[in-house]
């Protein structure tokens, strides 16, 4: 089984190279963040045509998240907490509890800095207990300079102070491994800044309690057209 976490910046402008990862990888499980529209503008066709089901949540012009599966999605939940943004989608498919989850960045006002520190604090306390589970998503967090091409460079970000970390460390506390690679002594990065390319971060993770399986980092992505400024991270059980 293929679980893909990918956060497109924009479904609908993304939907090539969706479409080039349904070719290339045909994963069972998409998770999607920053599809950035309502539920009534989602290409639902495009992924009904390749005979996905699909439980999505959506909001005009910013966040939404979704989950895309080859089997029937059941127990479909996204009231994580109280805020109107769409930030979190679980949902049980072929035997597994999963999640799409984009944390908030947290460097727009203190409020959101907050936020942040209490959404993943929600994540962990939802998740603490149960059996199983796997949770993609754009987490907005470096745990360590190992994910930091240029760790100088990210000091004082809101990406990676001791508070987000300690956060993100209370998901990892609910009996979550961090499945990740390792090529040239760091971390696969996920995510580069469209304005600074050679300053990649894995901020993007895919969490799993009791469940094995490989984790791959489909970084050729960058290169295509019109590319996301994440790569789509894949999990194979």
């Amino acid at each position: 089984m293929k679980i893909v976490t990918w956060n497109v910046n924009s479904v609908r402008v993304r939907l090539p190279l969706i479409e080039q990862l349904i070719a290339e990888e045909n994963p069972d499980v998409i998770l999607l963040q920053e599809t950035k529209c309502m539920n009534e503008f989602f290409p639902k066709d495009f992924f009904e045509s390749h005979n996905y089901h699909l439980a999505i949540h959506g909001q005009k012009t910013y966040n939404g998240v979704a989950i895309i599966s080859k089997y029937p999605i059941e127990n479909v939940k996204w009231d994580l907490d109280d805020s109107t943004e769409a930030r979190y989608i679980e949902g049980f498919t072929n035997g597994h509890y999963v999640v799409s989850a984009y944390v908030p960045c947290g460097n727009k006002s203190d409020e959101a800095y907050k936020y942040k520190q209490e959404f993943l604090g929600s994540i962990a306390s939802r998740w603490k207990g149960e059996e199983s589970a796997i949770i993609g998503g754009d987490f907005n967090v470096a745990m360590s300079d190992d994910d930091m091409q240029t760790p100088a460079k990210w000091i004082g970000s809101v990406l990676c102070t001791d508070e987000v970390r300690n956060g993100m460390q209370k998901v990892f506390d609910a009996e979550f491994d961090d499945c990740h690679e390792i090529s040239d002594g760091k971390n696969d990065f996920t995510w580069w800044d469209y304005r600074r390319p050679n300053e990649g971060l894995r901020i993007d993770y895919i969490l799993s309690k009791n469940v094995s399986g490989k984790l791959k980092t489909l970084q050729h992505y960058r290169k295509m057209e019109r590319p996301s400024d994440h790569v789509p991270v894949m999990f194979e059980i």
